[in-house]
């Protein structure tokens, strides 16, 4: 049965752990929005176009010989910009930077990694507490809270960047910081790295973590249920329909057995210190009472 102390500690327990979650599933969704801008867009970089030089274009060969680019391209000497053999008398200069795009998407990066190891570590040790304190309760259902504490801890520490805090655990974390995921990408642009491996890492361990976060909450939740004290009309009416479900699913062949687990839901509303219901007692009078005692009706 529920007591009214264990039963506000799993209450507050229940909501931090729902909030860490949400925040560990919203971080996660924007790791895997800014891979895909980075990975599939070209928003981080932009090109900047020069106009044309004006005037002839002269090309240096050798210790300070110049000559004009018509000159050059008869004479076959090299320098000078080149396209398609020829000799490019425009000067048409190219560059490729980093984008006001790139900024943005680095700081959203940076946000949701801190946010989200965060989330996580509060995961982790709000389950933790939950499951003791249900544990210690002796709470029906304190196996899935147990469960979800062990699966919190295995996705913070899949969340945590090891690998940029040293060489001794090369883990890959899922809110590794930018410059990480931007130079990877750019791996697999030159053909340095595989594909496979930075989607991998990108996009299956965030969504693998996102589905274990939402597990982990929802694991929690059943697990500590029935250590919460109904306070309202609507959770009592909720409670007694599902009992009444549950009754016409089984049958009325429960016996004893089933009888106390269909009154379950009405004794969650009630704590160990309540008091009990007085017996009724009747008292007989002396004159309906036959003199020798025997308790029998008078004819």
């Amino acid at each position: 049965m529920a007591r009214p102390h264990v039963s506000e500690s799993i209450v507050q327990l229940r909501r931090w752990v729902t909030a860490a979650a949400a925040l560990v599933v919203v971080c996660l969704g924007a790791r895997l929005v800014t891979f895909g801008f980075v990975h599939y867009t070209g928003v981080r970089q932009t090109v900047l176009r020069s106009g044309e030089v004006d005037g002839t274009l002269r090309v240096v060969d050798g210790a300070g010989k110049a000559a004009p680019a018509a000159v050059a391209k008869r004479a076959g000497l090299r320098g000078g910009a080149v396209q398609g053999g020829a000799v490019n008398e425009t000067g048409v200069e190219v560059n490729r930077v980093q984008s006001a795009g790139d900024l943005r998407l680095a700081w959203v990066t940076r946000m949701s990694g801190a946010a989200g190891i965060v989330g996580a570590c509060g995961l982790a040790l709000c389950t933790l507490l939950g499951a003791v304190v249900a544990g210690g309760a002796s709470v029906q259902g304190v196996e899935r809270a147990t469960k979800s504490a062990v699966w919190a801890w295995l996705v913070m520490f899949l969340c945590l960047p090891w690998e940029t805090w040293g060489s001794l655990f090369p883990v890959p974390g899922a809110f590794a910081p930018y410059e990480v995921m931007t130079g990877w990408d750019q791996n697999v642009e030159i053909g340095l790295a595989g594909s496979l491996g930075l989607h991998m890492r990108y996009v299956m361990l965030p969504l693998a973590l996102l589905v274990g976060t939402l597990l982990v909450a929802w694991w929690f939740h059943t697990g500590v249920e029935r250590g919460v004290i109904l306070t309202t009309m609507s959770e009592m009416d909720e409670a007694i329909e599902r009992e009444m479900a549950n009754i016409r699913k089984r049958g009325v062949t429960g016996g004893a057995a089933g009888t106390g687990r269909a009154i379950t839901a009405l004794n969650r509303t009630i704590a160990d210190g309540s008091p009990t219901v007085a017996p009724i007692t009747l008292d007989v009078p002396a004159s309906l009472m036959r003199g020798d005692g025997d308790g029998r009706r008078p004819i």
